[in-house]
């Protein structure tokens, strides 16, 4: 509500009753088997009533808040920082409705948490620990581009008091001078920059650009929509009747925004019940039973009612006797999802600084909490009669086959011992230091960043902002100075507290898992390939070298080769399908023997390692041992074969993840086992010196890597799954080569190689499941993803070049390039050593 009660009360001094001071330092309560702990407030800070924002206008309250968890940093002292997105709601209004154009503010923001216990000495330290600057302000508008306002819905001369539904967006409130109506309550960003903001008007959730440009909107069922006499009103300020007949009362619509961490779920909750789910008679102490809705916005496009449950909402005692008769409900005005089931709400009531008939004195409020909410077993009403205005709670009772949502009291804002630690109190009387004490009436944002602690993964900040309903004695706005006239000065505050949260998902961490865990398993995947590839690449050397004729033929003869091959992958950039951009090194030693005048079997020892680039992502290391047998026959009719098996024994070092949240980066190990099959056939023709032929080849490589567990990236450690990759190169092309008998029993045989590389394996329907290392239980904790198979295909172009340097001892060198496909080319040289026996 935003037309305060204060207006009300000027004219008459408000009793003030004291209520018993309950600690909540390090207190824990339990919802649904997990136990939640609150372990106090540990910050204030403030920002002057008369503050302007970039617009010159008075940057007033704190409606809605989030802080971008992109900006969120724990310093090196142990301090924070960030950025934070405020929503004021519609402006300065205690008279009447102005013509505010909605916004939002961008506000740098410091943290320095005080965990002691004592309270601080009095003076400008006791409120400083949240520091803030306003860095930036944006206006909202609509899809043409013209401002909204915060003018209350009212008749243009059509007799409606909306736009009529067009371009798919609905009905939506318009204000009599023809601008649309906005009274911002709720606010989300995300990831891509847009936002998106409930209203009260509406009660509406509207979608912008992240420059405040109108994208659509949603229209709540039915059952929420105002109507008078019948018809669809959304006028706050009507004479008959004064209230709707059914649908959001007035001034009482979705306070409650919020998204769930994986982004594909907006929650939003009505402020109370709805007209027809209450007593007309007795509001105040009817209006409990309230709706949470669940929109499926995974296409943003085309959000889908997907959920709705029935909130019933705390109650008190209307003089605070806490033994006494709860009849007074505590209207809702912020909702936070801590999961797809778990939420935080905050409930209050109308008391305290800016509420009372002066400025020295604060009516005590008598609630004023953050508590718990639960889902789960709760009755979902959404699609039922329930949406098209049957009642849920016949003057507000609950229809018994309704199971409402769990609900658990959590932190106390009004908490006397926690708010004497920096200076503040709950409700006084003749207090000349009211502005600077008391604990102001309206507190409705809430915004929860990670403490970055490792030896408490499961502690976040939870930040609570208030709304002052722009109250200054020095105020500007629509082009006009006002003062308030009760002499208050209401300054915009902040508290933050420490909570321990077991079932919170960070939405960075879901977001830093989506966007970095599946791309470091296919960059790792990648890389072992190339190292388990680089591990048998220097036998196209040796069998080179034996078709050549620098490996005796004879029956019975023995020869040892040694050699090594370089080899680097030259990745685009932009190309997303292949990740890593590996450099390798391999060696190896072989002995292999003629079993007859045509068949050569031999023995293979090789070592291999690559060092994987994977850009901004991060990297890893690969080495690889690999044995295996070899073998070439030569066919009558110049024809021959080749073929070669290797077994490898792998394992991926100083693996690193840049998560790309929170300047952490996750770090790991793990170890595999590879396979490689090759196998060649050709045939050799002569002419003079020359040797020419066609060739065709299969190269064969698996790796199968274990399951791994990451350190060092604190809540956003991920446990990574099995991986198996492979690949199946078919090589067709042709060769030539010639003879040079340099005298001396020297010759060289210089090669080339043309062919063109295909990948015969496109498997692409490949899963990759991470999980948050801290939140192996919870459904948001598993991200599944399925790998691109990237493809090795293009032109290859090999040269070599072997040379006799003695009866019984040859050199061979070789370069390989592969014109990749749509990428940069890879590359690769060898060079080896064959001695005879």
């Amino acid at each position: 509500m935003k037309i305060s009660i204060r207006s009300a009360l000027l004219a008459s001094a408000l009793s003030v009753v004291t209520l018993p001071a309950f600690a909540q330092s390090a207190s824990t309560v339990t919802l649904n088997g997990t136990s939640f702990t609150n372990q106090g407030l540990q910050g204030v800070g403030r920002l002057s009533a008369s503050l302007r924002d970039k617009f010159g206008e008075t940057f007033g309250s704190v409606s809605a808040m989030q802080i971008d968890l992109h900006s969120w940093r724990r310093n090196a002292d142990g301090s924070y920082s960030g950025t934070l997105y405020t929503l004021p709601d519609r402006g300065y209004n205690v008279a009447d409705t102005t013509n505010y154009i909605p916004r939002y503010n961008v506000v740098s923001l410091s943290f320095n948490p005080y965990s002691g216990t004592a309270s601080l000495p009095a003076g400008s330290a006791q409120q400083n620990q949240i520091g803030l600057s306003l860095k930036d302000t944006v206006l909202f508008t609509d899809d043409k581009g013209t401002p909204f306002s915060g003018l209350d819905p009212a008749s243009t001369g059509t007799g409606l008091t909306y736009r009529p539904a067009a371009n798919g967006k609905p009905n939506l409130p318009l204000t009599g001078i023809g601008s649309l109506a906005l009274d911002p309550e709720g606010f989300v960003r995300v990831s891509d920059g847009s936002i998106w903001v409930s209203d009260e008007y509406g009660p509406y959730i509207y979608h912008f650009t992240g420059d405040g440009k109108l994208i659509s909107a949603i229209a709540p069922p039915n059952s929420l929509l105002p109507q008078r006499n019948g018809a669809l009103n959304f006028g706050a300020a009507e004479s008959n009747p004064v209230n709707p007949t059914r649908g959001r009362q007035n001034n009482q619509g979705l306070e409650g925004l919020s998204m769930s961490p994986d982004g594909k779920t907006l929650w939003v909750a009505l402020q109370s019940a709805a007209v027809q789910d209450l007593d007309i008679k007795s509001t105040s102490s009817t209006r409990r039973n309230t709706r949470l809705l669940a929109y499926d916005v995974s296409n943003s496009a085309s959000p889908v009612l997907k959920g709705e449950y029935v909130i019933q909402l705390p109650m008190y005692n209307k003089d605070g006797n806490p033994n006494g008769t709860l009849n007074r409900v505590a209207a809702q005005s912020e909702l936070l999802a801590l999961n797809n089931t778990q939420f935080l709400l905050l409930s209050r009531d109308g008391n305290g600084y800016g509420s009372g008939a002066t400025p020295n004195s604060s009516p005590t409020s008598l609630y004023r909490r953050i508590d718990l909410l639960d889902i789960t077993g709760a009755s979902n009403i959404a699609g039922t009669a329930y949406d098209n205005g049957t009642s849920i709670a016949p003057k507000g009772v609950l229809v018994a086959d309704i199971k409402p949502v769990q609900f658990a009291s959590f932190v106390d804002i009004n908490d006397a011992t926690q708010l004497a630690k920096f200076g503040l109190v709950n409700g006084a009387k003749n207090n000349g230091n009211c502005r600077t004490q008391c604990l102001s009436e309206k507190w409705e944002a809430l915004s929860l960043v990670p403490a970055l602690d490792a030896a408490r993964l499961d502690d976040f900040f939870l930040f609570v902002g208030n709304d002052n309903d722009f109250v200054t004695q020095n105020g500007f706005q629509v082009g006009q100075p006002y003062k308030d006239a009760s002499g208050v000065e209401n300054d915009t505050m902040l508290l933050a507290y420490r909570l321990t949260l077991p079932t919170y998902v960070d939405p960075l961490a879901s977001e830093s898992q989506a966007l970095t865990g599946p791309a470091i398993g296919q960059a790792l995947g990648e890389t072992a390939l190339a190292a388990n590839d680089a591990a048998t690449s220097d036998l196209t050397g040796r069998t080179q070298a034996i078709r050549a004729g620098l490996a005796k033929r004879a029956e019975g003869s023995f020869e040892l080769s040694a050699g090594g091959n370089w080899s680097v992958f030259a990745r685009d950039d932009g190309d997303a399908k292949r990740l890593s951009k590996p450099e390798s090194w391999s060696s190896g030693i072989a002995g292999d023997y003629a079993v007859s005048d045509t068949l050569r079997v031999g023995l293979a020892v090789n070592y291999a390692h690559s060092d994987g680039k994977f850009g901004n992502l991060g990297g890893g290391k690969a080495t690889v041992w690999a044995v295996g047998p070899y073998a070439s026959l030569a066919l009558p009719g110049g024809f021959y074969a080749d073929a070669s098996y290797h077994y490898s024994d792998l394992s991926l070092d100083d693996i690193s993840r840049n998560t790309f949240a929170y300047n952490l980066r996750a770090t790991g190990e793990t170890e595999g086992k590879g396979h490689h099959v090759g196998v060649e056939f050709g045939s050799v023709e002569t002419a003079g010196s020359l040797r020419y032929g066609p060739i065709v080849s299969f190269n064969y490589n698996r790796v199968e890597l274990d399951a791994w567990k990451e350190a060092g990236a604190l809540h956003l450690n991920l446990d990574h799954p099995k991986l198996a990759e492979q690949q199946l190169l078919f090589n067709v092309g042709g060769q030539i080569s010639t003879s040079l008998d340099m005298g001396g029993g020297r010759l060289i045989v210089p090669e080339l190689r043309v062919s063109y590389q295909e990948d015969l394996i496109r498997d692409e329907g490949q899963t990759y499941t991470t999980v948050l290392s801290n939140r192996r239980n919870s459904p948001l904790g598993r991200n599944t993803a399925i790998l691109p198979d990237p493809q090795n295909n293009g032109l290859r172009v090999g040269l070599g070049l072997s040379v006799a340097v003695a009866d019984k001892a040859a050199l061979y060198v070789s370069g390989n390039t592969l014109f990749n496909v749509d990428d940069k080319p890879d590359y690769s040289l060898g060079a080896g050593l064959r001695v005879g026996f």
